[in-house]
């Protein structure tokens, strides 16, 4: 029985290894591209009268995002900051931080202004309007 504890033990071992590795193929740790933005996930389902747009934006504080919109383009910018420092050691930190942008291009023009804005449980959710001709 110890033996096969110490297969499943290696298992597991070698999976988290893979795993670092694939984050670090993914997710390098150079200085200029540590400094660059992260992207959150996002969604973009088309309705008859625009565009319902929602990103996945846990820890971001709602005041520290801006969305720009020119015609079909939308733009979200934000940053989440570091978590607090407590405890003795890190023992995983898999969330990216600091700044973040993310641009979609729309199959038609918006409006400016997003009629609905909205922060729900770590997700924001932009209701955007057609521009009507």
């Amino acid at each position: 029985m110890s033996s096969t504890r110490g297969s499943i033990a290696s298992l597991l071992e070698l999976r988290e290894r893979m795993n670092r590795l694939f984050d670090e193929l993914v997710h390098p740790l150079e200085p200029t591209v540590a400094a660059a933005a992260w992207a959150p996930t996002a969604d973009v389902v088309e309705t008859p009268e625009g565009f319902e747009l929602s990103l996945d934006l846990a820890g971001v504080d709602a005041a520290a995002i801006s969305v720009e919109v020119t015609g079909g383009v939308v733009v979200v910018r934000g940053t989440r900051g570091e978590p607090a420092a407590g405890g003795d050691a890190i023992h995983r930190l898999e969330r990216r931080y600091g700044p973040f942008s993310r641009t979609f291009e729309l199959p038609a023009a918006v409006e400016p202004v997003p009629a609905a804005r909205r922060m729900d449980e770590g997700v924001l959710r932009l209701t955007m309007q057609r521009v009507r001709v």
